[in-house]
């Protein structure tokens, strides 16, 4: 179901909504490294005061929330002065109520007299470019042992990988997961195929140098993967005839023996340390942790893959987007991952014990 977005302007309405919800509820700051508890003070004659523990320089804007359930209530303010005991004068400039019902239900794990859960494995996209940029030797000898099995096949070859930068269009096109493509004739692409229509006018009508190729006239790109789960790069092939599904084909294999020789070399490091899972649903896990260099596992909307231990050391492999990162009381940080996908197998599993819980 979409979300409900109300804006309020009218600070005739902004007394109300603050003492209904940011009195009563838990309030965050919204910053870039995640979200820091805060406490709500008051609000008085158009200002709003808050005990602000954890900035030493507040900006000139700054963005607070509050949640609850099915609601987050987002109240934009401008900084007025600093007072003592951490306190804040603001201004509110705006409030925006985002509504979304929930038909899942959420499970709290970490309860008394339940089973604790783990994740394990953890590793994120932004791991795996840094890996790839720290270790460039491995990575090229990777590439070229791929590259010399395509030999002179095709007009021109390329691999690709996410540490090369994010202004690639193909890297962007598989980094949305989306999938692998074919296209055998640039004058005979079939806009009705949603692939090839995305080919055309998102990578094609940009890439000016196989544009200006003129005896190019087909590609086939494949993604490669950490665990059939990130893409971190791709391999691209172009040729002067067309090009059939045979091609498509020994790329994925190819694709498949790049991630092994990453694999085997160990070229990615996740994560060594177990983390206490906090709450799951069909939809999302509650990871928390107190260690503040684990958050760089957790970059916000970036993929991050781990393998949840649920009780008799079951594992199931899953993807995730982190969606939140939130600072809660007695250090405790917690990393909010919305499941993207998991094998039938391991969704049956995990379907199975949230049924038991």
């Amino acid at each position: 179901m979409p979300a409900l977005i109300e804006t309020i302007t009218d600070p005739a309405h902004f007394q109300k909504i603050f003492y209904d919800y940011f009195l009563k509820g838990v309030v965050y700051l919204k910053t870039a490294n995640g979200n820091f508890k805060i406490q709500f003070l008051g609000y008085t004659e158009g200002l709003i005061a808050l005990r602000i523990p954890i900035v030493k320089n507040m900006p000139a804007s700054c963005v607070i929330l509050c949640r609850i359930p099915g609601e987050t209530i987002y109240a934009q303010l401008k900084f007025v002065e600093k007072q003592e005991d951490e306190a804040y004068i603001l201004k509110p400039v705006k409030i925006q109520m985002i509504s979304v019902s929930r038909n899942e239900q959420r499970h709290s794990i970490s309860g008394k007299g339940k089973q604790l859960l783990f994740v394990s494995k953890v590793i994120s996209d932004s791991i795996i470019e840094r890996s790839i940029s720290f270790d460039q030797r491995k990575a090229e000898l990777a590439k070229l042992k791929i590259s010399d099995q395509l030999k002179s096949v095709f007009v021109s070859k390329k691999i690709y990988f996410s540490n090369e930068g994010s202004s690639d269009d193909r890297m962007r096109y598989f980094y949305s997961r989306k999938p692998d493509y074919l296209i055998p004739d640039f004058d005979s692409i079939d806009i009705k195929d949603p692939v090839q229509l995305n080919f055309k006018n998102d990578i094609l009508n940009k890439d000016y140098y196989i544009q200006n190729r003129r005896a190019v006239m087909s590609e086939a790109s494949v993604a490669v993967y950490y665990r059939e789960a990130i893409p971190f790069g791709y391999i691209q092939v172009n040729h002067n005839k067309k090009l059939d599904k045979s091609v498509l084909i020994m790329l994925k294999n190819l694709s498949m023996q790049l991630s092994k020789i990453f694999a085997n070399v160990r070229l990615f490091k996740p994560l060594d340390e177990n983390l206490l899972v906090s709450d799951i649903s069909s939809k999302g896990v509650g990871i928390v942790f107190r260690e503040r260099s684990y958050i760089r596992f957790f970059p916000e909307k970036s993929y991050v893959h781990f393998e949840l231990i649920l009780p008799d050391q079951i594992r199931i492999p899953m993807l995730t987007v982190v969606r939140s990162i939130t600072f809660l009381e007695n250090k405790i940080i917690k990393a909010g991952c919305e499941i993207i996908s998991m094998d039938k197998s391991a969704m049956q599993i995990y379907s199975h014990y949230l049924q038991s819980l």
